[in-house]
């Protein structure tokens, strides 16, 4: 799918002495660029000004009003926030949505915002947006430069611009539902424009950056060395597992006309823990006329829809082995019974050619009566004694709370390596690696770095505490199903 992309505002850059003009931290916005235009009759008590397209990014909405028909002077307007600074001259105008998902405009009378004369045109631009669709998309070689650039005299600049780097696009948001409204609303109006307590950021942080699965906020005084007058904000936005640094540097920005005194608002990653789900479905095929990937897939929609319930997928979310259970002997009548395992994974980021130690946090116990294999990770390769080795390496732990690493031989035999390359605290749930002799990765086996590490749970039901955020992994879960022989008249 292709998508159009648009810089909003005009951006100015200066001639270095290589005759270059580079333009930087440019924000780009999705969408098709529309234009509406309204003339403004007093004599209608009735005029409304109403835009004609719904999915729009009241984000992307400029106003300019032409006071005097006969004069081509502009006056941009500003969309207003609050009545205490805006007086009978300002020059301002509010958004509404009204139905079918429409917005209207609606300008001052005089008294607050200054009101329009009658034959004023108003030059509405906005973006009509895909919302969610086009978030993910990253590499330059993905965007083309298609506008208009010119020099300081007007004349177009025939040579296209090139795009030399670019974020992932993120942000995108489907229309807030019905739900959502009667539950935030309620809590916007009582936050009162003014950040004071958690509720009140985790309120504005949504109306300033609304494609967020969650938000959690804690106080500097919380952490184990007090940190008194600062405010910590974690969000896990939709379609990826932390913000960029120019999203939070937005967000906190943004952030700076609601806070009070001298608060310091901090923008930090969530701690994601991913849980994945390993089971043998047993189904009844006299019941049914599905196969066993019919079943599979089935029981895989219905773990997804568990996933992203609210009691799961949030800060502070719970994942519940007997409703999953029950989800999954739910999925269709044919299923006889379930053999079903929860493990738990973190996903580390390696430093790469670094020397590096890394603490990787469960906060939840870890299974520590089995002779090993209760933790292990996908592979890596090592930078030994500053030479990169070729063999890819893996991690476990022995069962008694030691971590070593191992490679596969021509004959999948395991051969160990390092038999003190971290450590495990089953209790507190912790990995330790690198902390006695720090270690450089060079390259991994999962993309962007990642290695992951997995652990089994003593208890099968998973919580997830403060800034962790509970995630449910259908996707790299092992649901198999089986015909059950065991039932009767099979």
């Amino acid at each position: 799918t292709n998508f159009v992309f648009n810089i909003i505002d005009k951006q100015t850059g200066s001639v270095d002495n290589s005759g270059l003009v580079k333009f930087k931290n440019i924000d780009i916005f999705e969408g098709i660029y529309l234009q509406e235009i309204f003339t403004v009759d007093t004599s209608n008590f009735n005029q409304r000004f109403v835009l004609k397209n719904p999915k729009i990014d009241t984000y992307t909405i400029r106003v300019e009003v032409q006071e005097n028909p006969n004069e081509d002077a502009l006056t941009f307007y500003t969309q207003a926030s609050n009545l205490v600074e805006v007086n009978n001259d300002s020059t301002v105008y509010w958004v509404e949505e009204v139905n079918d998902e429409y917005y209207e405009l609606s300008f001052g009378d005089g008294y607050f915002g200054k009101a329009l004369q009658d034959g004023a045109v108003i030059n509405v631009y906005y973006l009509v947006t895909n919302g969610e669709l086009a978030n993910g998309i990253q590499g330059t070689a993905n965007y083309t430069f298609a506008g208009k650039t010119t020099d300081s005299y007007g004349t177009t600049i025939t040579e296209r611009p090139t795009v030399t780097e670019v974020g992932i696009s993120n942000g995108g948001n489907s229309l807030e539902d019905v739900t959502s409204v009667k539950k935030r609303a309620p809590k916007f109006y009582a936050s009162q424009n003014r950040c004071v307590v958690s509720d009140d950021y985790e309120t504005i942080v949504r109306n300033i950056y609304p494609a967020v699965d969650d938000i959690y906020v804690f106080g500097g005084e919380q952490l184990d060395v007090p940190e008194y007058g600062r405010v910590y904000v974690a969000v896990k936005p939709k379609g990826g597992d932390a913000l960029s640094a120019v999203t939070k540097k937005y967000i906190t920005n943004s952030l700076s006309d609601y806070r009070i005194a001298s608060i310091d608002i901090q923008m930090v990653d969530p701690t994601i823990l991913f849980i994945e789900v390993n089971t043998l479905v047993y189904y009844d095929d006299k019941k049914t006329i599905k196969d066993n990937a019919a079943i599979t897939a089935d029981v895989s929609d219905t773990l997804i829809q568990y996933g992203e319930a609210d009691s799961v997928s949030k800060f502070g979310g719970a994942v519940r082995y007997s409703r999953i259970l029950s989800a999954i002997d739910d999925s269709d009548q044919s299923i006889t019974r379930n053999n079903t395992t929860l493990r738990m994974r973190r996903d580390m980021g390696a430093i790469i050619d670094t020397l590096a130690s890394y603490e990787v946090c469960f906060l939840n116990a870890i299974e520590s009566d089995r002779e090993g294999g209760n933790v292990w990770s996908t592979g890596f390769k090592l930078v030994l004694e500053g030479v990169e080795d070729t063999k890819t390496y893996y991690m476990e732990d022995d069962g008694n709370g030691i971590i070593y690493t191992f490679y596969l031989d021509s004959l999948n035999n395991k051969i160990i390596s390092n038999s003190n390359f971290g450590t495990v605290d089953y209790v507190k749930g912790e990995v330790m690696i690198g902390y006695e002799t720090p270690v450089k990765i060079y390259s991994t086996t999962q993309p962007n770095n990642i290695v992951e590490i997995r652990a089994i749970p003593v208890d099968q039901d998973i919580i997830a505490e403060q800034s962790v955020y509970l995630s449910l992994d259908i996707a790299k879960s092992d649901i198999n199903s089986v015909v059950d022989t065991k039932i009767t008249g099979s």
